[in-house]
């Protein structure tokens, strides 16, 4: 079906006559040309003597230098400064509803002084795009795919573009949802006076309003930010947030099975760390550190899907000058520090106690305290290889990998003195060392540790904790200066993450 034939789409330029879009020319005389720089938003309000909103004056517009529609080196047409972009593939978050997809992309590309008109935006948006009956839904159950396709044009639409780009919008679509997708584009291009240019890769169909498929599209930006870094980081929280605590496998799941994971860990190593128990080996106890250590860090993986689905729609959005790619990473790193805390203190609660290991509370709360530093660097290390790896299979493998190399070196299988020079450095890039010291120092240091006994025979002490921790290299202040250096691994990793964000990031704006 052509949809903009010359029968359904035509402009006039100041002399009167008729240009029509077709695919394989098209004809924008100069005039035209000034007529469509003048017909800006504001330009566009006065005119018609419609009130528009404030909120598109207040914030600054994304400056995007020259954008430029061009068949040849000597014939350029150029564009308005204020585009948006939809692409083919949709990028939206499955667990958000239409509405509140709409609400904080307006709160992102809008600025603070706006907030009391959001919603009257997001209403209005909702109606133009026919979407009313479905603004409670979810994304990702129960709209059909030209609901998304127009649910993807009206997060482009928040900031009122003058200019709208899209790729390929009908495509994947059936018949009845690319009429709808397609009378809605030629509304907003009679009615709101944007300039809609759909882009289809194949000559043969006549749907390209302003310029041509094989037409080259120079494209230079200068981003400007709506809202400050603390306001983006704000809302970006709250967003994330909700994708956390709805998603199922990740917090209903992670919460339930750390709670679980203490308790049968403890049954099994039930009283092995007493004073009293015939449990008691030194084979045991080390075991029991080693394992915990095992589970918390390879629990943090299932984390990886959600952040690589996140970072396809921080691709799409930073490109857009929706946020900082910063906010981002500080959003993210904020919303697991209290959600890991939770998981820290489920696990740690019932396996502290059952095990039988030191009953103070300054023990307690240390023990806590480790492993919430040990799932923080563990989320922290993850989110960095989201960043850099192609998709899940690759980025399981490679982490799988790296974690099994780290955990080699951690001290339990090699002593540090075995471990050849060549590799030496790789104890001390590894995750696992510094938490599993943590571990020993904090059961066999101290006052406590020199009546700790690790392991007897017929009622004889065979080794005292202050003596294995000798025997180990370990000294009581190392339990601090291994915490701090957890606290750098998190900072470390998040840090590079951003890096890599950063770069594809910029890549793709330019």
């Amino acid at each position: 079906m052509d949809y903009f034939s010359d029968e359904n789409y035509a402009e006039e330029d100041d002399s009167g006559e008729n240009n029509v879009g077709n695919g394989n020319s098209v004809r924008m005389q100069k005039t035209q040309t000034r007529r469509t720089h003048s017909n800006s938003r504001s330009e566009w309000g006065r005119k018609n003597n419609t009130a528009r909103n404030p909120c598109w004056d207040d914030c600054p517009i994304q400056s995007l230098g020259s954008c430029s529609c061009q068949r040849s080196a000597n014939e350029r047409n150029t564009l308005p400064k204020s585009l948006g972009y939809v692409t083919q593939d949709e990028a939206l978050f499955p667990l958000l509803t239409v509405e509140e997809t709409l609400t904080y992309s307006s709160r992102l590309r809008l600025n603070a002084g706006c907030n009391e008109n959001i919603d009257s935006i997001v209403r209005e948006l909702l109606k133009d795009l026919g979407l009313e009956h479905i603004a409670g839904v979810r994304v990702g159950s129960g709209i059909s795919g030209g609901e998304k396709r127009r649910l993807s044009i009206g997060v482009d639409l928040v900031h009122d573009p003058a200019v709208l780009l899209l790729d390929e919008p009908t495509s994947g679509l059936d018949s009845a949802s690319a009429l709808h997708v397609m009378s809605l584009l030629k509304s907003m291009a009679l009615h709101q006076r944007k300039t809609i240019v759909p882009h289809k890769d194949d000559s043969d169909d006549n749907i390209v309003v302003a310029c041509v498929s094989n037409q080259a599209v120079e494209y230079k930006k200068n981003i400007l930010y709506c809202n400050s870094p603390f306001r983006e980081v704000l809302i970006l929280s709250q967003r994330f947030s909700s994708n956390v605590f709805r998603t199922k496998q990740l917090f209903a799941a992670r919460t339930t099975q750390a709670l679980l994971a203490g308790i049968v860990l403890g049954t099994i190593f039930i009283d092995a760390f007493g004073d009293d128990s015939k449990r008691k080996k030194a084979q045991n106890q080390i075991g029991f550190f080693a394992f915990s250590l095992t589970f918390l860090m390879s629990s943090t993986t299932e984390a990886l899907p959600i952040f690589l689905q996140e970072r396809r729609i921080l691709m799409r959005e930073t490109s857009r000058g929706a946020y900082r790619v910063s906010s981002y990473v500080i959003a993210n790193t904020l919303v697991f520090l209290p959600f890991l805390f939770l998981v820290s203190l489920l696990y740690a609660g019932p396996v502290y106690w059952l095990v039988g290991l030191r009953r103070d509370v300054d023990g307690f709360l240390y023990f806590v305290l480790l492993v919430w530093m040990i799932v923080l660097a563990s989320n922290a290390f993850v989110a960095c290889f989201s960043a850099l790896v192609p998709d899940f299979i690759t980025g399981m493998s490679l982490i799988a990998g790296i974690m099994g190399s780290f955990f080699l070196f951690s001290g339990y299988f090699v002593s540090k003195d075995a471990i050849p020079k060549y590799w030496n450095f790789m104890q001390y890039l590894s995750l696992f060392k510094y938490p599993f010291e943590c571990f020993m120092i904090n059961e066999f240091g101290g006052e406590h540790g020199r009546s700790k006994c690790m392991e007897s025979f017929e009622g004889e002490c065979l080794i005292y904790g202050d003596r294995f921790l000798m025997q180990q290299g370990l000294k009581e202040p190392q339990k601090w200066n291994n915490l701090v250096m957890m606290l750098s691994f998190v900072l470390g990793y998040r840090f590079v993450g951003f890096l890599i964000l950063w770069y594809k990031s910029y890549r793709s704006t330019n």
